[in-house]
């Protein structure tokens, strides 16, 4: 999920391009990890657009960078959607895209990052499940037969199928909360 702030003039990811063109540098990105997930798709997108916005670090997923975009101190954020959704129904944050391939249920009028002009920024996410070497096969089975049991679930199988689906909605009954 694409982010700047209300007061920011695009409405779109080619009006914020525009601005950014205009202004090389000026612009910042908060971004959570350098070789992340989401500073992978950031510099997808920037390398596409042939634009220049000032990397911010933060640790992990943005919420210090996304407060700092709801206070106009950052100009650009990719976020997932269930920590941006709250606040862009607050209207504490302007959505310009998602980076998903398919439009998102909670808001089917922002277009996907290949409607908006930049199909080569499309980011899809995957999870995988580790256990550390060496744990016996009884127990790496045990773990399987979970994660295998809970992705069964309706809830899970149905969020599994959204593109903007989390781990955290598909627990089995034996995992930590």
């Amino acid at each position: 999920m694409t982010l700047v702030h209300p007061s920011m003039p695009a409405r779109t990811i080619k009006e914020f391009v525009e601005i950014a063109r205009k202004k090389p540098g000026e612009l910042n990105f908060g971004n959570p990890g350098t070789g992340s997930s989401i500073d992978l798709s950031a510099q997808k997108l920037f390398q596409a657009a042939d634009i220049k916005l000032t990397n911010v670090g933060y640790k992990g997923q943005p919420q210090a960078a996304l407060i700092e975009l709801m206070t106009n101190l950052m100009h650009f954020e990719i976020v997932s959607l269930e920590l941006a959704l709250p606040h862009i129904r607050a209207g504490s944050v302007k959505p310009l895209a998602v980076m998903t391939d398919k439009r998102v249920a909670d808001l089917p009028d922002v277009p996907t990052i290949a409607e908006a002009g930049f199909p080569e920024s499309t980011y899809l996410p995957w999870y995988g499940i580790y256990v550390q070497a060496g744990k016996p096969d009884a127990i790496v089975a045990k773990i399987n037969e979970a994660i295998n049991k809970a992705l069964q679930t309706r809830k899970c199988s149905a969020s599994s199928r959204s593109p903007t689906s989390q781990a955290s909605r598909c627990r089995s009954p034996t995992s930590p909360r």
